[in-house]
Formats: C-alpha cells, sequence, structure tokens
C-alpha cells in the first residue's frame, strides 16, 4: 500500500508520510472485527477496520441487511 514501486506515481516521502500517519491513526484508534450475532447465531465476521471506518463502509449496512432478513424469516411480524 505504501510502496514506492507499487506506486511509482506517488512520491517515496509522500508515501512515508502516509504510511506514518496511517500508523499513528491504527494505533490511536485501534484495528476493530466485527461479528453479526442474531438470535445467538454468528452470521458472518469481518475484521481490519481502523477506527469507526466500518460504519459508512458499505459493509456495515451489508451486516444489518443480513439481520433483518434473519429477523424476517422468524419473525415477520417485525418487518413492515
Amino acid at each position: 500500500m505504501f510502496c514506492p514501486n507499487t506506486n511509482p506515481e506517488i512520491n517515496g516521502d509522500e508515501l512515508k508520510r502516509q504510511e506514518r500517519n496511517e500508523r499513528a491513526r491504527m494505533n490511536k484508534q485501534g484495528a476493530w472485527f466485527f461479528t453479526l450475532v442474531v438470535k445467538n447465531e454468528d452470521l458472518d465476521s469481518i475484521g481490519g477496520f481502523v477506527g469507526n471506518d466500518f460504519y459508512g463502509s458499505g459493509y456495515d449496512t451489508d451486516f444489518y441487511r443480513g439481520a433483518l432478513m434473519q429477523v424476517k424469516d422468524t419473525h415477520p411480524e417485525y418487518i413492515c
């Protein structure tokens, strides 16, 4: 990701700066792992998000959709 050989169009010093900033952000905010549990059943999991990057990533709506589909199948009266 921050390799000058992989990203020759980006200045090497800029890549080092970006890597340093991303490492600092990860050390400060942490890396997170999410597990979707519905009715005590693990349905899905994903990890590697820094801070709150999960929210708004698209994976969050996939999780919510999966939970709603599981609830809809077993409790259709809960879903309008």
